[in-house]
C-alpha cells in the first residue's frame, strides 16, 4: 500500500527500504526468540520434542512471547512485565495486520469496480464487502477447518508470484531506462522457476490426497504463473523494440541549467 499512502514519490525509497529493513529485523528477532530464547537445552527439547504440538498456533505464539520476554528481561525489565509487553505487541501486530488486509482488499475491490465501469467509489460499501469476505474465510469451514487455514498451503505460491511480477515490472522499467536490468531479471526467473516447481509438487500432493479445492486453486495459480511469463516476455519484447529512454531515475535530482 506504499504507493497509495506516501505524500511524495521521493519518499518511496526511504519508506519502502526502511520498512523492508524493519521487517527483516522483526523476522530475525522472531527466529532468535524461538531458538535462543529458551533458558535451558531441556526446555528446547521439551518444546520441540513433538513437532505436531510445536507447530500449533498457540505453541508458536507462546514460544515467541516467552523468548522475547527473556531478551527484554536481560535488559533489566521484570520478566512478568516484559511478558505482558511482548504479548501486547503480538496482539497489536495481529490487529494491524488485519487492518492492512482489510484496507488492501478494499483497494482491490475499488480497482475491480473501476475496471467494471463503476466510476463513483463508496469506501463504506467497499470496506463492508472486504469485511464480509474476510469473515467468510475466517468462519466458513471445509473438512472441519476454516477456509483461510485450508488455503494457507497456497499462500507461499501467491506470495512468490507477486514477488516475481514485481521483479518483472522492475526489469522492464530498468531496461527502458538503460539501466542494468539483470539485477532484477535473474531473481525474477529464479523466483518464477522455484514457484512453478513447488506448485507442481503441491498439485501432485493435493491430487493424491483428494484435496480438490486446493488442487483446483493450485491449477489456477499455475495458469496465472504461465500468464505472467507470457506477459513478461511480451512486455520485454515490446521494450526492446522501443528506443531506450534517459537513464535518469525518478529519484534523481535534475539541476536546472543556468545561463
Amino acid at each position: 500500500t506504499t504507493a497509495k499512502q506516501i505524500a511524495s514519490e521521493d519518499d518511496a525509497r526511504m519508506i519502502g527500504y526502511g520498512g523492508m529493513i524493519g521487517e527483516s529485523l522483526l523476522g530475525l528477532m522472531a527466529v532468535l526468540a524461538c531458538t535462543a530464547g529458551f533458558r535451558t537445552a531441556a526446555g528446547w527439547q521439551s518444546h520441540y520434542a513433538n513437532w505436531s504440538a510445536a507447530n500449533t498456533l498457540g505453541g508458536k505464539i507462546s514460544v515467541f512471547i516467552e523468548g522475547s520476554a527473556r531478551f527484554v528481561h536481560a535488559l533489566g525489565v521484570p520478566e512478568a512485565l516484559a511478558t505482558a509487553f511482548i504479548a501486547v505487541v503480538v496482539v497489536s501486530f495481529a490487529l494491524t495486520t488485519l487492518d492492512s488486509a482489510t484496507r488492501l482488499l478494499r483497494y482491490n475491490i475499488c480497482e475491480m469496480a473501476a475496471t467494471a465501469g463503476f466510476e463513483r467509489e463508496n469506501r463504506y460499501l467497499t470496506s463492508l464487502l472486504a469485511v464480509v469476505v474476510i469473515g467468510f474465510f475466517a468462519f466458513y469451514k471445509i473438512d472441519g477447518k476454516p477456509v483461510g487455514l485450508a488455503l494457507w498451503a497456497l499462500f507461499g505460491t501467491t506470495n512468490q508470484l507477486l514477488a516475481s511480477l514485481t521483479l518483472l515490472v522492475a526489469s522492464v522499467y530498468l531496461y527502458q531506462r538503460g539501466r542494468n536490468y539483470w539485477v532484477t531479471a535473474i531473481p525474477a526467473v529464479l523466483m518464477m522457476g522455484t514457484t512453478i516447481s513447488a506448485m507442481v509438487h503441491n498439485l501432485a500432493r493435493f491430487f493424491s490426497a483428494g484435496q480438490w479445492l486446493l488442487f483446483s486453486l493450485g491449477a489456477l495459480l499455475l495458469l496465472l504463473a504461465a500468464g505472467i511469463i507470457i506477459e513478461g516476455g511480451r512486455a520485454l519484447a515490446a521494450a526492446r523494440r522501443e528506443p531506450r529512454r534517459s537513464n535518469l531515475s525518478v529519484f534523481d535530482q535534475v539541476e536546472p541549467e543556468i545561463g
